[in-house]
């Protein structure tokens, strides 16, 4: 999810904002804070000596390898997950805004394990994880994940972000550097400027200037994989309520244009949640990840 309350929310309350500044103050401006982005489900929180066990974990089959643990970083403790299917792969998975691996680890592994390793883990200041939900720590998470991706001896690695998620995947791309294969949006945009202008109302927009903070104006997606030359596969989703598909669109255009490998996959009846689920899922990301590896060896 993207700047919501919980995973039930599709509304915004800066597209509410957003329209009352257009009927109340012609010409004004409406600012857009980490604190209105970065917004952990306090329900999921547990104490730091507390297990790291997923929900439903033992609803996994038994040859399932998981291991948990809390790494330390410059933040604090990171709690991260390692499932190991025996590949040579491993994706590397960054959560939407209201998810954690505590809530939605077991769903992620069912439907990304046919394809690799996996490794999850909790943002600052979510799920297990310590430090504060901030921009500046979530860099310092992305290099840290970075290199526990690589420490894992991993032959390729894959980048995978869903909703804002898409956003630290990138910072995490960036920081493997030479060690990345292949990054995977899913359901995500550019940056938040391209999600702002998205929500606008189409009549607002002589009339109300949208500022994004300075820490979520660094996360750009394009920018991140500037100097990438693997490959990137772009998930849209044609009923999302959330991020409009044209957000995905709009993404797949720019990384071209800037002279990356992308190609995009758009499934017409998917939401902004159900994308593994639809029919051509599994065929399309096998062959994705076929091709993105065999050109890296």
């Amino acid at each position: 999810m993207f700047f919501s309350k919980s995973n039930n929310s599709t509304t915004s309350d800066k597209f509410l904002v957003i329209a009352i500044a257009l009927l109340l103050l012609p010409g004004c401006a409406v600012s857009i804070s980490e604190a209105e982005v970065f917004r952990p489900n306090q329900e999921h929180r547990r104490e730091g000596g507390s297990s790291l066990v997923l929900d439903g974990e033992d609803q996994l089959p038994n040859s399932t390898s998981i291991h948990h643990e809390r790494i330390d970083t410059k933040i604090g403790k990171l709690a991260v997950t390692f499932v190991n299917t025996k590949s040579d792969r491993l994706i590397v998975h960054c959560y939407g805004n209201a998810s954690d691996r505590k809530s939605s680890g077991v769903r992620r592994i069912r439907e990304l394990q046919p394809y690799a390793n996996l490794l999850l883990f909790d943002y600052p200041g979510y799920g297990d994880s310590e430090g504060l939900p901030n921009a500046a720590q979530l860099e310092e998470a992305a290099q840290a994940v970075a290199r526990y991706a690589v420490a894992t001896g991993a032959k390729q690695i894959i980048a995978w972000g869903q909703s804002m998620g898409g956003f630290v995947c990138a910072r995490v791309a960036h920081h493997l550097d030479e060690r990345l294969t292949a990054v995977v949006f899913e359901t995500t945009a550019q940056n938040a400027e391209a999600v702002a202008q998205s929500w606008k109302p189409w009549y607002a927009g002589p009339f109300v200037r949208i500022n994004i903070s300075d820490g979520l104006g660094s996360f750009d997606n394009v920018e991140a994989l500037a100097s990438f030359r693997g490959h990137v596969l772009v998930l849209g989703a044609g009923e999302d309520q959330v991020l409009d598909v044209s957000l995905s669109r709009e993404l797949t255009r720019n990384l071209i244009d800037a002279g990356i490998n992308t190609q995009f996959q758009e499934f017409d009846d998917a939401t902004h949640m159900n994308v593994p689920q639809q029919p051509d899922f599994e065929s399309v990301v096998a062959a994705f990840l076929k091709e993105a590896t065999e050109s890296q060896n």
